[in-house]
């Protein structure tokens, strides 16, 4: 998932030009808000749908830009795609371009996971459904990040529990030790083992 609103894009795209075909590269659609603000701003119905849909196609046109490809998927940062009003404004513009919504729907038992199902995963997923468009089948990948040390052994479950259609979110990184932990097992001979022990 790419996040193309700030400075860096068109200069870090290019590092991802060479794997255009290989993975699905999509959009991480973001709106430079906190988080409260946004999730209240949305149930309240106050956000402003002339902005958030003049900011869906800026950042689309900068994925087109940079990629020189439309995104292959579209969803949401901190997964904003999910909330009403933004949600309204993705799956119509997911309707008019053809282009597949990653749903936040999960079956996890995790706290987090239950949050994210209640703030529109669920009605999301019902609405992306009705309307026939193409999305993911299930959202595996959520964790409390203090459990990151048994990072192997998380993903694991989550290969194992995963099939055709299924997601796992993750995100390494440098900056926190949970994203470093992440990135040190994506980056390892264990992960390939692993995928390779369960089909993926």
């Amino acid at each position: 998932s790419c996040m193309t609103n700030y400075p860096a894009w068109f200069k870090d795209s290019e590092k991802l030009r060479p794997y255009n075909k290989r993975p699905d590269l999509g959009l991480h659609f973001n709106i430079k808000k906190p988080l409260i603000q946004t999730i209240s701003g949305s149930y309240l119905r106050i956000l402003s749908k002339k902005n958030i849909e003049r900011e869906l196609h800026q950042q689309v046109d900068n994925f087109i830009k940079g990629l020189q490809q439309a995104p292959a998927y579209i969803d949401g940062h901190q997964h904003i795609h999910a909330l009403p009003v933004i949600r309204d404004i993705v799956t119509r513009f997911s309707e008019n371009h053809n282009i597949p919504i990653r749903i936040t729907e999960n079956s996890q038992q995790y706290f987090k996971a239950k949050v994210i199902n209640t703030l529109g995963g669920k009605i999301t997923a019902r609405l992306i459904k009705q309307k026939n468009l193409a999305y993911n089948h299930d959202l595996l990948g959520i964790y409390p990040f203090k459990q990151s040390e048994n990072y192997r052994q998380l993903f694991c479950q989550w290969l194992e529990k995963s099939k055709e259609g299924s997601l796992i979110m993750c995100h390494p990184g440098v900056l926190e030790r949970s994203r470093k932990n992440e990135l040190n097992y994506l980056l390892s001979q264990n992960f390939i083992d692993d995928l390779k022990k369960y089909q993926c």
